[in-house]
């Protein structure tokens, strides 16, 4: 059907009242082309704006031609206003009149209007308005195709869907108006027809929505690597959805709640969750999230019917899929780890693990026991420049000069007086902390707080921090051998030897070990001793490979550390009665401190218990030699006369010359005060060494080490004793330069935050990788042996990545990470009473310690002149001849037999 537009133009100006505004058409020749007063382009709001624009490609050629068409000779005539009353149709029915007219009075000019075209349509074309307005919307060919009506079709169809009000039609049709004060129920209207319409349209507009974010969340080529699942980054693919699917988006945006009901509860997770499970309805290659969400969840405490049960939902991969991803995973790692340690320089740990074994169902070949084994871990330092293979020769002949010239007495002296003056700056800069990051003194307000006399003294050899300096840790399969004998070390350095990919049969690889590579192991007193017992036990092998002369042997600081604390224990505990520890322990009410233990958490408890002593300590010295009633009173003083009293507490209560001093008093020296200024200068040596540690500082870490070397020698502590020597010797006569760098900026401590106080010892990384292995990561369920956690350790570190990872883009990473002070203000506030009371700090001349057990040896003191015995006793141990021959005849003759069987 077409119908003859080129009528009077009393038809024109009817169409004009019908399907346009008020405004003069012809003011805008070019409509379909430019935006109308009435609200923009067809597509701008509303309706169409909802459909949205792919909608406009479906139009077919007429869109186009709305873009480029004009008409142009139309002319509207404004006299006429509505048409006669057309003539009576033969056969017509009459015109229906409602019998429910709520007013007979004179129809409104509008009403009329209705009317008239209503039935210009009926009646004189004899079409009905529903067929009208198809083949106004490009129903006929005849109205979409080039001919002189053309133009006017497309003037009046665009002013229809740009006009302002068009989307209200679609409401009113939907929901026509009614009066509030009505009982009526409400008429159908268009529901019928048009919700089923918008139904449609809105799943085809999802559908092409879901189509083109498809590939966001597609997985098949998504490898179970550390580095791949952890580039899943959230808040950039809730970006991409935003721009891909806006529509899918705000529908789910609009579902979760109006955004004023919702408060602080943000729906972007929620929806991106969603959007997650629809697609992976869809078709199970989109389960990126679904693959991430399952690892963390296994290894949070998810079970495996509650895996099951979060599958079903859409949330996660099947129970099955995760139990093979954790070989997969493991896999992958152990790749990944091969590979780095071809292109980075790396430090091997290992250490002794206890992992009891659960069993459901007792039986004589099934029962329950602690299983005793070993733990290994590779840190890849990727900051780091390897060294070349001629370090390799270089160690070998300095090693063998450097046990012919063995560091003496002199040496060990001459560098603890040389590294005391840097030390005791860092012990003043601790003091004058104390005082600065009390309560009382209020440093926020204190009006010179950036004053340069408060600046922190100058590190001696600081190592660099960052995200590019920190560290990558893996896990190695867990060994089903116990790190007791000299054997079973053995076995352990060849399993992991074997798990790094180097095995008897590729001879090459042996040889390069042997000749030029170089590999660097940390551990314990115990393993280090083991380790460097089978180099001194191998000394005459064939090569160097059996000779183990590719081994550079360092011992962890942590365990340094616990040695530290564990003389410190023993040389001032002393009783209740007195000043000394277990007087404070008993003050600051600390249980389970009194017994030196090396398991669990007795050195933690027993450090922080340090820290708080010695804070009290210091803030009554404070008192003390200013003669304030409260550290607020120190508010007063000027930066310089602060930092110059902290000074003065160091040398006169904390420092070897207050002890020479109090000790030329003869027989009026004060036991108690001089015994104190020990325990100061003691203890504040093991917090300079801590925070050390914690910032990086290497070089105050070697100057402390031979003054505790003197510690460890006066309170026979041997085994460290040999540890330090063997550290001194090597640092100063055995370690080429390169080896020396490497050991000191590396070997020593790791950083795995990039935080300038996120450096910890390299045994402890061990030691948290185990608390990994026996607590966190722990397997619950039946059928757990060695073969299974050999599969699961390597995948912890990639564990812990991921759960990172998750935890940070959902913002549930900071619970529990951050702290209030570890201080105990008020045990503190009861020490520095029992101090100020006892007058501990006071001159008395002539005062006795009453109790045998409340006295301190001076270890230090002591150390000096059994130091000369003790280096002797060592030197001897470690002088003997050793081998640089490289013979490989065996191992050829082996790996070819090999290649024979095979």
């Amino acid at each position: 059907m077409s119908f003859d537009m080129s009528q009077s133009s009393r038809n024109d100006t009817l169409f004009t009242q019908l399907f346009s505004d008020d405004e003069d058409l012809d003011a805008s020749p070019e409509m379909d082309g430019q935006d109308s007063d009435t609200g923009g382009d067809e597509n701008s709001n509303g309706w169409m704006d909802y459909i949205g624009e792919d909608d406009d490609e479906e139009m077919g050629e007429d869109a186009a031609a709305d873009q480029t068409d004009s008409d142009t000779g139309y002319e509207d005539n404004e006299d006429s206003t509505r048409l006669p009353q057309p003539p009576e149709v033969p056969g017509a029915q009459s015109t229906p009149q409602s019998t429910t007219q709520r007013s007979t009075g004179k129809p409104s000019k509008t009403c009329k209007l209705v009317i008239d075209i209503l039935e210009y349509i009926r009646y004189q074309k004899r079409t009905t308005l529903a067929n009208f307005l198809k083949e106004f919307s490009w129903g006929e060919r005849e109205c979409t195709k080039d001919c002189e009506c053309h133009g006017r079709i497309i003037r009046y169809r665009t002013e229809f869907f740009r006009n302002k009000d068009f989307p209200v039609l679609f409401d009113r049709w939907c929901k026509p108006p009614r009066s509030k004060a009505s009982r009526r129920s409400r008429p159908l209207g268009g529901r019928g027809t048009i919700i089923p319409a918008a139904e449609k349209l809105v799943r085809d507009r999802l559908k092409r929505e879901l189509k083109k974010i498809d590939p966001l969340f597609r997985s098949a080529d998504m490898k179970l690597t550390r580095r791949e699942l952890t580039s899943i980054s959230l808040p950039d693919l809730v970006e991409q959805l935003q721009t891909l699917a806006p529509t899918l988006w705000s529908l789910l945006s609009w579902l979760c709640g109006d955004e004023e009901k919702r408060r602080s509860r943000n729906p972007t997770m929620r929806n991106l969750l969603m959007v997650s499970i629809f697609l992976y309805s869809r078709s199970q290659y989109c389960g990126k999230l679904q693959k991430l969400f399952a690892i963390y969840f296994k290894f949070k405490g998810l079970t495996a019917k509650g895996c099951d049960t979060m599958h079903a939902l859409g949330i996660v991969m099947s129970a099955k899929w995760t139990t093979n991803a954790v070989e997969t995973l493991s896999d992958e790692a152990m790749d990944e780890l091969r590979r780095k340690i071809e292109d980075y320089p790396s430090i091997n740990a290992h250490d002794n693990v206890h992992v009891p074994f659960r069993v459901f169902s007792q039986r004589l070949d099934n029962r329950a026991e602690n299983g005793h084994g070993t733990a290994a871990t590779v840190y890849v330092k990727q900051d780091a420049q390897k060294l070349p293979p001629s370090t390799h020769r270089e160690l070998q002949q300095q090693r063998a000069a450097g046990m012919a010239n063995p560091i003496d007495t002199a040496d060990i002296l001459r560098l603890a007086w040389e590294g005391w003056p840097r030390i005791e700056r860092h012990m003043i800069d601790y003091v004058l902390r104390v005082l600065l990051d009390s309560r009382e003194f209020d440093m926020k307000s204190y009006p010179h707080k950036k004053d340069s006399a408060f600046a922190r003294p100058e590190p001696v050899n600081e190592v660099p921090c960052g995200p590019d300096h920190t560290v990558l840790q893996y896990l190695l399969g867990s060994m089903d051998t116990k790190e007791q004998s000299y054997d079973d070390n053995d076995k352990v350095v060849s399993e992991i030897l074997k798990q790094l990919g180097i095995t008897t049969a590729d001879v090459a690889r042996l040889k390069e070990l042997g000749e030029e590579k170089l590999m660097f192991w940390a551990g314990d007193q115990l393993t280090v001793d083991r380790l460097r017992g089978l180099w001194r036990f191998r000394c005459q092998d064939l090569n160097g490979f059996d000779r183990m002369d590719w081994m550079v042997i360092v011992f962890g600081w942590l365990h340094y550390q616990m040695a530290f604390g564990k003389s410190l224990h023993r040389q001032y505990l002393g009783t209740e009665a007195g000043f000394g520890l277990k007087h404070a322990f008993e003050v600051l009410r600390r249980k389970g401190l009194d017994n030196v233990s090396t398991q669990g958490p007795f050195h933690d408890n027993f450090e922080h218990a340090l820290y708080d002593i010695m804070d009290a300590r210091i803030r009554t010295l404070w008192l003390v030699l200013t003669g304030a009633t409260s550290l607020a009173d120190l508010r007063a003083r000027a930066p310089e006369e602060l930092a110059t009293l902290a000074a003065r507490i160091v040398h006169e209560y904390a420092s070897m010359w207050a002890m020479d001093e109090e000790q030329m008093q003869k027989d009026n020296t004060d036991e108690v005060r001089r015994q104190q200024i020990m325990f100061n200068r003691d203890v504040l040596l093991y917090i300079v060494l801590d925070l050390a540690i914690k910032h990086g500082d290497i070089g105050l870490m070697e100057d402390i080490l031979p003054n505790v070397l003197l510690r460890f020698v006066g309170g026979r502590n041997s085994k460290y004793t040999i540890e330090s020597l063997e550290l001194l010797q090597s640092l100063h006569r055995e370690w080429p330069e390169g080896v020396r760098t490497f050991v000191r900026r590396h070997c020593w401590i790791i950083n795995t935050t990039g935080k300038r106080d996120g450096h910890t010892p390299v045994d402890r990384g061990m030691e948290a990788a185990i608390k990994d292995i026996k607590v966190t990561h722990r397997p619950q369920g039946p059928h757990i042996d060695w073969e299974y956690l050999k599969k699961l350790h390597p995948t912890i570190p990639v564990i812990k990545a991921i759960s990172e990872h998750i935890e940070q883009q959902f913002g549930t990473w900071t619970r529990y990470k951050r702290h209030t002070s570890s201080h105990d203000q008020a045990g503190i506030l009861l020490l520095q009473q029992a101090y100020l009371a006892g007058e501990v700090f006071s001159s008395r001349p002539g005062r006795q310690i009453s109790l045998q057990a409340d006295r301190a040896s001076d270890f230090v003191n002591q150390g000096i002149p059994k130091l000369p015995t003790t280096i002797g006793r060592w030197v001897l141990a470690r002088t003997f001849p050793r081998s640089s021959s490289q013979i490989w005849t065996h191992y050829e003759q082996a790996a070819e037999a090999m290649d024979v069987d095979n």
